[in-house]
């Protein structure tokens, strides 16, 4: 789902990230622009596969973005 960004909306889209994660659903990161670190790495376990790897490979100073760095991953 799309929502305009704006103060009205924002209690909602915390309550239906809560619904996500209850639900096992997952964000798609390439809409995204306001999910919190600590609600994506709630919401997907194969994220920390991801991150074991990426630190084992030492790959965080080749591969990183402004969302990697909004995320803390």
């Amino acid at each position: 789902l799309d929502f305009p960004r704006n103060s009205k909306i924002e209690n909602l889209l915390i309550k239906l990230d809560e619904v996500v994660i209850k639900n096992n659903g997952r964000f798609y990161l390439a809409k995204d622009a306001r999910v919190s670190s600590s609600n994506f790495l709630r919401s997907d376990v194969r994220f920390s596969e991801f991150l074991k790897y990426r630190k084992n490979k030492n790959l965080k100073n080749h591969f990183e973005s402004y969302q990697s760095k909004r995320l803390n991953i």
